[in-house]
């Protein structure tokens, strides 16, 4: 082929295939294929998330559960999974978000549910035919609460991230939803047909939980193989639930910090009685919208007074958050708060600061409200900014600190090991031996003749 039909040929393809073409082409394959472009921008992480109703996790979540993806928390017994879904299910009712819970383990308890401020309550609203944010539902096989889920994001339209949360959705928990074949026949394996029932159902949901912006939780446990090999632990469900989750919550119970025994008790705040707690340590597994691998404490508040308590203590919440974000300072058993704002004691006990957090007058008050404070700060960005610069600070000092002493280490080798080298030169220094007269010196005529 000559060069004049090759540039021919190069021309004819290029009038061709222009960008308004090209683009065309583009927009007709997406509309006959039922394809729209999603917003990949978040927008703010605050405003696009739900709170978790603990200021320190909403710290090292980036403002809470993020809209749009999947999240799963999971832990052992009594770590304080559901507490968390029920706070979370609290902050989305108030926000006017609708939720629906799917209750498989029967985690659920009205009255604690209530002292944490979740309204459980809403036959007044379905007889006036008024909007229900919340629906609690117990279905027998995990298909169902799948279908519910694919159905109503399907009814529902795409969704700026910049436009809010439409829907919460709540699973608890992942091992207890029962595949539909597992009750047609009962004698099959059940873990190979409950992961395949996640294999087959969740990825129905990835792609439509990102277009229309909701918020899917589900809570996990923690099991133990007898007699493996390594690590016993696992999570029930199959790979698919860790692959296919956007965030993995790990909750694990602890001992008291800096203490002994698994419950600590201490005066109430208007000294009428005792509460008691018990401890957890939330770490990000996984985020992929925000920075993993960050961990805070939480204090749950199982008795006030000799009644039940209210879940996640306010109180140490505040100061885990204070202490995370460089706002507090904590001096021979006095705790100063410097958050901009504050118009209460400088200088307190911690009978004072929990007093602050919990009295309801201290709750009306602009100035004496903790907790609105430290929420407001979460609105400007000012939590993050000041949480990443007291965390890159302390892994600043921290490096500085490890290299001066490593530094001071070598230095203090050397100086050792030479002062060692000395002494053992001065002790194994050879002496001359003296020759015993008495000795005949070998010499030409002592040596061997050669045959």
């Amino acid at each position: 082929m000559s060069e004049d039909a090759v540039d021919k040929k190069a021309k004819r393809n290029s009038d061709l295939i222009t960008d308004e073409t090209f683009d065309r082409t583009v927009d007709g394959l997406l509309k006959s294929l039922d394809l729209k472009a999603v917003n990949l921008q978040r927008g703010s992480y605050v405003q696009n998330s739900i709170p978790t109703g603990a200021l320190a996790l909403d710290l090292i979540l980036g403002g809470g559960w993020p809209g749009g993806r999947w999240s799963v928390a999971f832990g052992g017994e009594g770590a304080g999974k559901s507490t968390l879904s029920f706070f979370a299910i609290a902050t989305a009712i108030k926000q006017k978000i609708p939720v629906f819970h799917f209750d498989y383990e029967g985690a659920a308890d009205p009255a604690y549910m209530t002292r944490i401020q979740v309204k459980t309550d809403w036959l007044q609203e379905i007889a006036a035919r008024k909007r229900v944010y919340y629906r609690y539902l117990q279905p027998e096989t995990g298909e169902q609460a799948f279908r519910f889920i694919h159905r109503v994001l399907r009814q529902l339209p795409d969704r700026d991230p910049k436009d809010g949360i439409p829907a919460m959705f709540v699973i608890d928990s992942l091992p207890f939803m029962t595949p539909e074949r597992r009750h047609e026949n009962d004698e099959a394996s059940p873990m190979a047909q409950q992961a395949k029932m996640f294999s087959d159902n969740i990825g129905l949901m990835r792609s439509p939980l990102r277009s229309k912006n909701c918020v899917l939780y589900a809570v996990n446990q923690i099991r133990m193989r007898p007699g493996a090999y390594g690590d016993p632990s696992y999570e029930p469900g199959g790979e698919t639930p860790k692959f296919a989750s956007d965030v993995r919550l790990r909750v694990s119970k602890r001992s008291i910090p800096q203490g002994k025994g698994p419950i600590e008790e201490e005066p109430c705040w208007d000294q009428r009685g005792t509460d008691r707690y018990v401890y957890s340590i939330l770490r990000t597994i996984k985020h992929r919208c925000f920075s993993p691998f960050r961990e805070t404490w939480m204090r749950l508040w199982f008795e006030e007074g000799g009644q039940p308590g209210r879940g996640i203590d306010p109180v140490y919440d505040t100061y885990q958050y204070l202490i995370m974000t460089g706002q507090l300072v904590e001096k021979k058993g006095y705790y100063g708060v410097t958050i901009d704002g504050f118009k209460g004691d400088k200088r307190m006990t911690w009978d004072q600061f929990k007093a602050l957090i919990l009295n309801p007058a201290n709750q009306k008050e602009s100035g004496l409200n903790l907790r609105e404070l430290c929420r407001a700060q979460f609105g400007t960005n000012e939590a993050f900014e000041r949480y990443f610069g007291e965390y890159g600070g302390k892994l600043g000092e921290r490096a500085a600190s490890e290299e001066t002493a490593t530094a001071a280490s070598h230095e203090r080798e050397a100086v050792e090991t030479k002062a060692n080298t000395a002494e053992s030169t001065l002790a194994i220094e050879p002496t001359k031996k003296k020759k015993n007269k008495n000795q005949k010196s070998m010499d030409a005529d002592d040596m061997p003749a050669e045959e």
